[in-house]
């Protein structure tokens, strides 16, 4: 019988018949959503012979999309409420079948909260009247506890913050955490003169989080934010990095953006940062303004060992040492869409430390390493006429001794390889020596403006390293 079927109708018909059964789809019910929280559901299509049209009878909720290809409804929600619409699939047998599956889709807010610089009313968080310290231990495990259902939004009423915040182990994998500022320019982190601040924010070991319309001003004498692990993961004794968890957590996707930092003239170290391995954090349209006590201090200081950190498309203006660093082994770094500006008018110390991007390692203890995966492209690279002296845009740079297995330091004709070698010579030097390939680093599409070296790579002794000339 198969036999006479296969004659009659070929091969394509036959295994219609004998294994795809009927054309069906399977989901019967969808998932929630959560409005600003990414959506993603994919459809079970089973029996289907050949291509698939899908047609969409009804209004998806603003900001969902239905992809044919992936059978998937996704995007990010932007409309609460319920959504009833069908979806219908044709397939492409030599008599074509149809299916059809109705569906209602709900969409849900998420939860607000609200804290202000001193509890008010109640002190519960639920309400603006009633809003819960920033600072208070039980309101964010409170909010911890709600992440588990649904994505959170934890609004700052405007206002000056005078102390610092610490969050360790906030956010959820699944449900997004945003804290955000009542107002663009309102929220302030703000310690007085009287009462300095070493670090005004500490994010360690968080995860899935948004930071947005937050404003770092006042008596700040370290950081203004650090995005970090929950334990010191460096072991002095061996040299070794520390990766067990969860012992330490590291932080990662981070979104920081339309925040700003702003003459913050006794920073020594960074306006902010991404440390200790933390990864997938990206810094994006942010102003950073006149900031840094010496050479030390940089708008974005990044060390390490994080990874996958992108700053894109922010305004850097008058720093007193590098804009933005890359320091030890800081991997698939990103910048790009940056202004970068030195006026002339603020702390410029003008030397390899100040470059706009600097990518250095310092081997005193610690035995920091270069990376290799870097993009610098589409910036403005700009300094006044006025600023003395030379002007860099973008510099790597090692002080010290060799890393283990590495040298760094180069004798003199190797440095003379550097400067006046072939382009096949010098990517050979710096893959050899430095583990840096130079196929990896993508530098261009970039803007420069009175500036006298675009790229420069420099080694150096130091700490009583030797020095081979």
């Amino acid at each position: 019988m198969v036999r006479t079927i296969f004659r009659m109708i070929g091969i394509t018909a036959l295994l219609f018949l004998i294994s795809c059964g009927q054309l069906q789809i399977q989901t019967d019910t969808l998932k929630n959503g959560y409005i600003g929280e990414n959506y993603s559901m994919t459809l079970d299509l089973t029996g289907a012979i050949g291509e698939v049209t899908w047609t969409l009878d009804g209004v998806l909720p603003g900001g969902l999309q239905f992809d044919p290809s992936t059978k998937k409804i996704n995007g990010v929600p932007t409309q609460e409420g319920k959504f009833d619409f069908s979806l219908t699939a044709t397939d492409s047998a030599p008599t074509p079948r149809t299916t059809t599956k109705n569906f209602s889709l709900v969409i849900e807010d998420l939860s607000i909260f609200y804290v202000a610089p001193t509890a008010k009313g109640v002190g519960s968080g639920n309400t603006t009247s009633d809003a819960a310290s920033y600072r208070s231990g039980s309101f964010w495990n409170k909010v911890q506890v709600e992440l588990e259902t649904c994505p959170v939004k934890v609004l700052f009423l405007n206002g000056d913050y005078p102390k610092n915040l610490t969050l360790q182990k906030k956010g959820n994998a699944e449900h997004h955490l945003t804290l955000q500022g009542e107002s663009d320019t309102g929220m302030r982190f703000n310690p007085p003169a009287s009462a300095p601040v070493e670090k005004t924010m500490i994010l360690a070991g968080c995860q899935n989080l948004t930071i947005k319309d937050f404003n770092f001003r006042g008596h700040i004498t370290k950081y203004g934010m650090t995005i970090t692990h929950t334990e010191h993961p460096f072991d002095k004794d061996n040299m070794t990095k520390c990766e067990s968890e969860p012992k330490c957590v590291k932080s990662h996707n981070i979104t920081v953006e339309s925040c700003t930092w702003i003459d913050l003239h006794e920073v020594e170290f960074g306006g902010m940062g991404a440390h200790w391995g933390s990864y997938n954090v990206t810094i994006q349209n942010n102003v950073f303004k006149r900031l840094g006590k010496d050479s030390h201090a940089h708008m974005i200081y990044n060390a390490y060992y994080p990874h996958h950190i992108s700053v894109l498309n922010n305004h850097f203006e008058d720093c007193s040492g590098a804009h933005v660093r890359f320091r030890d082994d800081a991997d698939h770094c990103t910048a790009s869409g940056n202004r970068f500006l030195q006026t002339g008018t603020y702390k410029n110390q003008h030397s390899r430390y100040t470059a706009f991007l600097q990518v250095p390692t310092f081997n005193e203890e610690r035995r920091e390493v270069f990376a290799t995966h870097y993009d610098f492209s589409d910036n403005d690279f700009e300094f006044s006429s006025s600023v003395p002296g030379d002007t860099m845009a973008i510099s790597f740079y090692h002080k010290g001794f060799n890393p283990p297995g590495m040298n760094y330091l180069l004798t003199p004709s190797q440095g003379k390889v550097l400067q006046e070698g072939s382009p096949y010579a010098v990517k050979n030097l710096l893959m050899t020596h430095y583990g840096i390939d130079t196929d990896e680093v993508k530098i261009y599409g970039n803007r420069y403006v009175n500036t006298d070296i675009r790229v420069d790579f420099e080694t150096s002794s130091g700490y009583g390293s030797p020095d081979y000339g």
